[in-house]
């Protein structure tokens, strides 16, 4: 029945069958419902599905009496409860006896065990458990101690199995298990910077077989025994909850506003990204909205050559060495010693290829020479281009021109560069390649004396005036003889009366230009 505080009867309900029902606990739970149990030996009426010779029949009412839900539990034999405890919310816990090894009691160790089950509000049966001796124990109470962890009274009466001691017939029982606490909270840190992770473990007793985290604002947690690790991807204050669960429920420690996020810097920087292969690589990199309150380092990867700081304004100089690279620029916040990165990666186009082949790059004049492209690249254009480097006057003639090939008459000496221009009509990298070309002077050798008049049949010698080491010399003579030549001078025999000839011939010895000066009109006497 259901009385008022001052004692009048509110409601009063007779329920059972047409055996003995007596009920012994009762327990009202944050909804205003009443669990009642006790035994029954009824077969029928309000109970519905009896489980053997007595069971603890339990039963469901809501604030006005109504039954919302009628169950027995245990086996075959006699089961009796005198017990109820809800230890968390939607959970109650049972205790008492049985004498059965069967139906929902899975063991025994001898004539009546302690038997605790739990069950949900639904009536279904969560978990039970016998504890005991070879003779006769039972349970008569629970309670939660301050550690949360759940404290039985009964009796026993041998010290074997489950009972290490007895002193008498039947034994004052006392059993202490462990509850569901958790005490805190262990972090790695408790304040940290944006997109950094955080390591939480529970501090909870063995008696835990789940742990369910809930961290406000983390994402990409990865839970492993106790704890779990958490990434925080926005700034702010959040907190943290921990539901610890065992055989006799749960239990959630929430603590607000534990994990406090700071700002990270958001670094950029600008420079060059793309070059072009053959063309120089080099280029300045400066942090973007530069800030007095951050400190900033320089990261260049995969490069062969080396990086310069570049102040003011921390910035980096990079002559880029290699064709694949990344420069990082770190950003830390002097305050709080938060930091974030870019990386940016480098990367070299490659240029057309504008190599090309020719046989001599020291020419005589007059001599005309053929300048041929070794490759063709697709997607790509090419032209030629001459210039003379210290004349004012061209000293050359073009012959005939392709994208291909260029074919020069080098007319006059002097200094000239021949230029190869290639140009990718996608990328817009543009290579070129220049070779040098030396025209020489022709040699003028000179002969003394220029002019001479000899009797015939006479010897004479005659002079290289101006011999050079890098040249080699020849002698030749009409209406005479060579009696001896070296390349300063010649010795030479006249014949008869008439003209004749005395040559110098002039090559330099790196290039093949030949040149010669001659001493002509020779007069001779007659002999005497």
């Amino acid at each position: 029945m259901n009385l008022f505080q001052d004692g009048q009867i509110r409601w009063q309900k007779a329920i059972g069958g047409s055996g003995l029902d007596i009920a012994t606990v009762v327990v009202q739970n944050q909804n205003g419902q009443f669990l009642v149990s006790g035994t029954s030996n009824s077969i029928n009426g309000d109970v519905k599905i009896p489980k053997g010779e007595y069971d603890i029949w339990t039963v469901l009412f809501n604030n006005s009496g109504d039954i919302l839900w009628q169950r027995s539990y245990g086996g075959s034999k006699s089961e009796a409860v005198f017990s109820i405890l809800q230890y968390s919310p939607n959970q109650y816990t049972l205790t008492g006896y049985t004498f059965s090894t069967n139906g929902d009691v899975l063991e025994s160790n001898g004539n009546s065990d302690v038997w605790m089950f739990q069950i949900l509000e639904s009536s279904e049966l969560q978990w039970q458990q016998t504890f005991g001796s070879s003779s006769f124990d039972g349970g008569t109470n629970l309670k939660v101690a301050k550690d949360k962890g759940l404290i039985l009274s009964g009796y026993n009466s041998i010290a074997d199995y489950d009972v290490t001691s007895n002193n008498g017939e039947k034994d004052f029982w006392v059993i202490k298990f462990l509850g569901i606490p958790t005490s805190g909270v262990l972090t790695s840190s408790d304040t940290i910077c944006k997109n950094s992770f955080v390591d939480f473990t529970a501090l909870s007793n063995d008696s835990v077989v789940q742990i369910k985290w809930i961290l406000e604002g983390a994402e990409d947690s990865i839970q492993f025994g106790k704890s779990v690790v958490g990434v925080y991807p926005e700034t702010g204050t959040y907190s943290i909850s921990v539901i610890t669960t065992n055989q006799f429920g749960s239990d959630t420690l929430k603590i607000q506003n534990r994990i406090v996020v700071l700002p990270s810097p958001k670094p950029d920087f600008t420079g060059l990204l793309v070059f072009c292969s053959g063309a120089p690589r080099i280029d300045a990199y400066f942090p973007v909205n530069r800030r007095i309150s951050s400190s900033y380092e320089w990261r260049v990867m995969n490069n062969e050559s080396n990086s310069y700081p570049w102040e003011p304004g921390s910035g980096r100089l990079v002559d880029w060495a290699t064709d694949s690279a990344t420069i990082t620029l770190i950003e830390t916040i002097l305050a709080t010693g938060c930091k974030d990165s870019i990386t940016k990666q480098i990367r070299i186009i490659k240029s057309p290829d504008t190599k090309f082949t020719f046989e001599y790059d020291s020419l005589c004049p007059n001599t005309v020479q053929t300048y041929t492209r070794t490759t063709q690249v697709i997607n790509s254009v090419y032209f030629w281009n001459i210039s003379t480097i210290n004349l004012l006057i061209p000293g050359r003639e073009i012959l005939d021109t392709t994208e291909n090939s260029i074919t020069i008459n080098w007319e006059r000496p002097g200094f000239f560069a021949v230029d190869l221009f290639g140009r990718d009509t996608v990328t817009k990298c543009t290579t070129l390649t220049r070779k040098l070309i030396t025209v020489n002077y022709e040699p003028v050798p000179i002969i003394s004396p220029i002019k001479d008049t000899i009797c015939g049949f006479n010897r004479k010698t005659y002079y290289n005036a101006n011999p050079k080491p890098t040249s080699t010399y020849q002698w030749s003579v009409t209406n005479g003889r060579i009696v001896h030549q070296t390349a300063d001078s010649v010795v030479i025999q006249w014949f008869a009366v008439g003209y004749g000839n005395v040559t110098l011939t002039e090559t330099f010895a790196e290039v093949p230009c030949p040149g010669s000066r001659s001493l002509t009109q020779v007069n001779h006497c007659k002999s005497q």
